[in-house]
């Protein structure tokens, strides 16, 4: 599994990392939405597409949910059905319901609160599965 981890904050990127490691792949991180654009344009253009990201909505730069637009545009743009997008987890501190639906409408397939806990990111894995 490739998995891109977009988040500026160094604590959160490297806790989730490390929350990660028992998964079998490819795990990057980079600390803002522009550049996780670039990393997923680059990953779809070698033929080594992510499997899933999990995207920061608060980040400089680019914040999470344009990074989530443009990351669909250029899936659309390529003409890649659903079925076969990239998995965006949307993390955040934001427990508002304006967030969680911009974060839905805008495509992302899951929301996780931080500081996010290892049996809340388990089940969304399982919910992922096969990826």
């Amino acid at each position: 599994m490739r998995v891109l981890i977009v988040e500026d904050e160094l604590v959160s990127r490297k806790k989730l990392e490390k929350m990660l490691a028992f998964c079998d792949g490819d795990i990057q991180c980079v600390e803002d939405g522009k550049k996780g654009v670039e990393a997923f344009a680059a990953a779809l253009k070698n033929g080594e597409p992510y499997d899933l990201i999990f995207l920061d909505i608060l980040m400089p730069e680019m914040n999470g949910l344009a990074a989530l637009e443009e990351i669909r545009r250029i899936e659309k743009e390529k003409n890649i059905v659903k079925s076969v997008q990239v998995k965006i987890v949307m993390l955040t501190g934001l427990d508002d319901a304006e967030s969680v639906m911009n974060s839905h409408l805008s495509g992302c397939d899951a929301y996780l609160l931080k500081p996010v806990n290892k049996s809340d990111l388990v089940k969304i894995l399982q919910d992922f599965q096969p990826l």
